[in-house]
């Protein structure tokens, strides 16, 4: 009889452990990278008349055991409807990812063409190169999601933060008023929270990488012998692709804007720069600039790095998507068209209340946050600082772009953001107060795994 109640325990135990083993197993996870093919017959296009670098698709497809859900990242400057449209349905035909888990994701570097194709109110049609450029940008999306589809492996899942100081307020007050340049006195959110995916080998699989700064190190700057630009990832190609090679070309680094509508890179090829008198101009070092652009990729690469070195991989997630739309206040154009010009006073117009679109990924402890508008820096703090989840992430230009959401000093400044913002004052306060909410009902509905 004790023999046999012995076996009986050691059965159970087995079978516990074998269930527990199952639900480590359960999560697995798989990341693609392609390039975006472009000929020189495609250009030029918007005045790109060279490429530099690669522009790619990154893809990060999630499998808890009961849903996938997918991360795609673009190397654009910001991702049509008509585009997204297309990527999702890659990704159900292709990986069964239903469209409501996935979110794509434009990295929003300015030396890049749109893809266009398909977006709602094109007047036009796209050129013989454009059209070509759309297309490219669609096949490598649909290499890259294949490629994490047929990459599916168990995985398990860690969190850390990093600081950087690539970035750095680029509104900057002058005696005509607030403008671009560089204000080191500004607020800045020098924070980089990595999510960081491996194998059960210990290898990283992807890497999740969201900065508050808008990667544009070349934006503007022009090639001096035939005065067009060159195509190029920008910053966070750089920053993405230093990370892959530290790790052995076998990760993929997807990089996430956070909220930088007011962060401009360190370093930029081409600057503003403020005289004596109170006016600006810009000084442009052309291609000596790609010098700046390889120093700040392997800067803020390094940054990555070391945070996601210090990270503990040990979780096997569930993966949570909920989409949510808040109302908030829009504006007009009273007092007039904004421009890049400084001012001294501006007179404001409040619209209707318009739809703000939320998306919250919640991977194990870890949420996302996003949404469409570039936000201010201190937006993103505070949405990170009232998140009942420890571990935030707020990314930017979520499924399609809005353009701009500023916090109060914005406004009484008359900063360009504040002009060119399709969200009135008070809209940036109301979002905080709403996305917290959000975030709160989730976490009090969400299982412990």
């Amino acid at each position: 009889m004790m023999r046999s109640l012995k076996v009986g325990r050691a059965i159970g135990i087995l079978l516990l452990f074998g269930a527990a083993a199952a639900q480590a197993a359960e999560f697995r996870a798989g990341a693609g990278k392609s390039e975006i093919l472009i000929t020189p017959d495609m250009l030029p296009l918007e005045n790109l008349t060279s490429q530099h670098d690669p522009l790619n698709v990154r893809v990060l497809i999630m499998d808890d055991g009961k849903a996938r859900s997918a991360i795609v990242v673009l190397e654009q400057p910001s991702v049509s409807d008509g585009t997204i449209s297309g990527i999702k349905e890659s990704l159900a035909k292709l990986a069964k990812v239903a469209a409501d888990r996935a979110i794509v994701v434009g990295t929003h570097t300015t030396s890049a063409p749109h893809a266009n194709m398909g977006s709602p109110g094109g007047s036009a049609a796209p050129s013989p190169g454009a059209a070509a450029f759309a297309k490219s940008l669609d096949e490598a999306a649909a290499r890259a999601i294949a490629q994490a589809n047929g990459a599916l492996k168990p995985a398990r899942v860690g969190f850390g933060v990093g600081t950087t100081d690539v970035n750095v307020n680029r509104d900057m007050p002058t005696p005509r008023g607030w403008a671009y340049g560089s204000n080191s006195a500004g607020f800045s959110d020098r924070s980089v929270p990595v999510l960081r995916v491996d194998g059960l080998d210990g290898k990283p699989i992807a890497l999740l990488m969201n900065v508050a700064v808008r990667p544009v190190v070349m934006d503007g700057s022009l090639d001096d012998n035939n005065g067009g630009k060159a195509i190029t990832a920008d910053l966070a190609g750089a920053a993405a692709n230093y990370v892959e090679q530290w790790y052995g070309g076998q990760s993929v680094a997807l990089f996430l804007m956070g909220a930088a509508v007011d962060q401009a890179p360190v370093l930029e090829a081409n600057r503003f720069v403020l005289d004596p008198d109170g006016s600006l101009k810009r000084v442009d070092l052309h291609q000596a600039g790609f010098m700046l652009l390889e120093l700040l990729g392997e800067r803020l690469g390094a940054d990555v790095v070391r945070a996601a070195d210090a990270i503990k991989v040990s979780g096997t997630p569930a993966v949570q998507v909920e989409r949510h739309s808040l109302q908030l206040p829009s504006q007009g154009r009273a007092g007039g068209p904004p421009s890049n010009a400084p001012v001294l006073s501006y007179t404001y117009a409040t619209g209707p209340d318009v739809d703000f679109p939320v998306v919250l990924m919640r991977i194990g402890d870890v949420a996302i946050v996003g949404v469409r508008p570039e936000l201010g820096a201190s937006i993103g703090a505070q949405i990170k600082a009232q998140s009942p989840y420890a571990n935030t992430m707020v990314a930017v230009m979520v499924d399609g772009g809005a353009k701009y959401m500023v916090d109060a000093q914005s406004f009484e400044h008359f900063t360009n953001e504040a002009r060119g913002s399709q969200f009135a004052q008070g809209a940036a306060a109301r979002a905080v107060t709403g996305i917290g909410e959000l975030l709160d009902q989730m976490k009090s509905s969400s299982p412990a795994r």
